[in-house]
C-alpha cells in the first residue's frame, strides 16, 4: 500500500485513467458468476504457473475470485474444513493478525512454526524447515512467499524452493497458500517458486493478489507489475 509523506494513499492518475477506460468499455452491470470473471481467472493461472505448466495441462487447477485477500483465506479455510475437518493449519511465528480469526473462525485449529528471528531481522530458515519436516501427512501450511506480514522478512528465492523438500516428493497430502503482491521483483520471485512447487503437491492453493494498473484488462492481468 503506497502512502505519501502525509500518510495518505492518493488516487494515482494512472488509476483514474484506468477506471475511465474500463467505464468507457463497460457494456453491462449484470453479475458475474460465483467463480468470478472466467477470463481473469484463466489469466491469473497463466500468470502464476505459465501456459504449459503440468498442473494446468492436467486440469488440476481451479481458480476462484474472492473479495480481497481476507475473503480468499476464508474461502480456502472453509474448503479445507469441509474436505478435511480434522486438519491443523500451521502458521508462521508471527503471522498477520487477521490470519488467526479468519482460519479459526471456520472451525480449523491452528499451530505455529518458527519463522522470524528478531536478533537478525531475517528468517530462521533451519528451524522453520526442521519444524515443517516433522509435520504429518495432510498437514496444512500457510506460507508467505513474499512480503511477509507483519515482519517483512522474506524467504530467499533458493530457500523458497527448498521449502518444498518436506513434501517428500509429493507423497504427503499437504496444502499451502502463496501470495503474490507488491513490487515486480517480489512478484516474479513468487511466481517462480509457485511454478516450481505446485507439481510437488497433490493439493496446492495459490492466493494471488495481483494489482491492476492502467495497462491491465480483465483478461490480461499478467501485464501488471
Amino acid at each position: 500500500m503506497y502512502r505519501d509523506d502525509r500518510g495518505e494513499t492518493p488516487v494515482l492518475e494512472a488509476v483514474r485513467r484506468a477506471e475511465s477506460a474500463l467505464l468507457a468499455r463497460q457494456s453491462t452491470k449484470s453479475y458475474v458468476g460465483p467463480a468470478g470473471n472466467p477470463a481473469f481467472n484463466e489469466a491469473i493461472e497463466r500468470l502464476v504457473l505459465g501456459d504449459e505448466h503440468e498442473a494446468r495441462l492436467t486440469a488440476r487447477v481451479r481458480t476462484v475470485q474472492a473479495p480481497g485477500g481476507c475473503g480468499a483465506l476464508r474461502l480456502g479455510a472453509e474448503l479445507i474444513r469441509i474436505a478435511s475437518p480434522d486438519s491443523l493449519v500451521h502458521v508462521s511465528t508471527p503471522t498477520w493478525a487477521n490470519h488467526s480469526p479468519l482460519l479459526s473462525g471456520s472451525g480449523l485449529r491452528l499451530e505455529r512454526y518458527p519463522y522470524f528471528d528478531p536478533a537478525t531481522g531475517g528468517v530462521q530458515f533451519d528451524a522453520m524447515t526442521a519444524a515443517l519436516e516433522r509435520l504429518p501427512a495432510r498437514a496444512v501450511v500457510l506460507l508467505h512467499a513474499s512480503c511477509h506480514n507483519p515482519t517483512g522478512a522474506d524467504l530467499s528465492p533458493g530457500n523458497g524452493v527448498n521449502c518444498w523438500r518436506w513434501s517428500n516428493g509429493g507423497s504427503c497430502c499437504r496444502s499451502s497458500t502463496w501470495r503474490i503482491r507488491g513490487s515486480a521483483p517480489a512478484s516474479r520471485r513468487t511466481r517462480s517458486v509457485c511454478a516450481c512447487s505446485v507439481p510437488s503437491f497433490p493439493r496446492c492453493c495459490v492466493r494471488c493478489r495481483a494489482r491492476r494498473t492502467s495497462a491491465c484488462t480483465a483478461s490480461a492481468p499478467e501485464r501488471c507489475t
